[in-house]
């Protein structure tokens, strides 16, 4: 898909201007320009990657961004937190209220504590769906354009030590149109795209490196996670990740035997959609943990 969108642009660049821009409008007359599922109303929502393990816990602290747009109207609101095991399959469906200007914080131990007893299950994806305030919706029907808010929040993870990391969304997975029904995907299919992140990996520096794979996309992905050195020895390792659910592999400096240890390459095969970069999370000997998307 990426690909077809690719050639379509260059072959345009060889009409006329008047016909370029002719056809462009009739095409976007009944297409948005980013999905043709984005057909009228809605937002559109990503999958966060949460961990719940006894060392690390998931920090969700959710605002009502309405009220920033749209100050002067009643934007009191409701949503829903949805909890994925690491196989894309419903754990939990929490609500949660969203007063003007306010904000509600989370965690998902709790959330696993209060509905699934003994449970040993310790990481997956999670959604938030934030109800779009009535206000708000009459307001953007009055102006009758093709209108979606995505909300990018940050996501927070803490360890036992009390020490923070927080890391932002970068993807989108499900439409939501307003009127209710099933949501549709942002990625029906699997782009089993390459990637190679911009960070090197100095291992000696960590406890723990953890990739985190999130497969967006409504079809399976194969993914090769490959670590090279200097002199591109490498180690390489397989994730079958199926759709909308989630992968980690876990590296110490032991699993790296054999390479240099310093600035160490990663590369990634069959990324399955486009902005869906890995999640690196780092745990250092210290103490301290980061995570981002690279």
């Amino acid at each position: 898909m990426t690909r077809n969108k690719t050639l379509l642009r260059r072959a345009s660049h060889l009409l006329p201007d008047p016909l370029r821009v002719r056809l462009k409008n009739m095409y976007l007359k009944h297409n948005h320009w980013a999905s043709p599922n984005l057909k009228g109303f809605g937002t559109v929502q990503d999958l966060y990657y949460w961990v719940s393990d006894g060392n690390l816990d998931t920090l969700l602290i959710l605002q009502n961004y309405f009220s920033m747009f749209y100050p002067d109207m009643d934007t009191g609101t409701s949503g829903i937190v949805t909890v994925y095991d690491i196989d894309g399959k419903i754990l939990i469906e929490q609500t949660f209220a969203l007063d003007r200007f306010a904000a509600v914080k989370i965690r998902v131990s709790d959330l696993l504590n209060n509905n699934i007893p003994l449970s040993d299950v310790s990481y997956g994806t999670l959604q938030v769906q934030i109800d779009i305030p009535e206000a708000v919706v009459n307001q953007v029907k009055s102006e009758n354009a093709m209108f979606y808010f995505w909300d990018r929040f940050y996501l927070g993870y803490i360890n036992e030590l009390g020490l923070a990391c927080f890391v932002h969304g970068v993807d989108k997975t499900d439409i939501y149109e307003i009127g209710g029904g099933e949501p549709s995907d942002w990625y029906p299919k699997s782009e089993n795209l390459e990637w190679a992140p911009e960070i090197p990996v100095d291992i000696e520096d960590y406890k723990q490196f953890t990739i985190i794979m999130i497969n967006r996309s409504g079809e399976h992905a194969h993914i090769n996670v490959k670590i090279s050195d200097e002199d591109d020895v490498y180690k390489s390792w397989e994730l079958d990740v199926p759709a909308r659910g989630v992968r980690r592999l876990s590296i110490s400096k032991n699993d790296t035997l054999g390479l240099v240890p310093i600035n160490l390459r990663l590369r990634i095969q069959g990324m399955p959609t486009q902005f869906g970069r890995p999640v690196v999370f780092k745990e250092f000997v210290n103490g301290g943990i980061s995570a981002m998307h690279c």
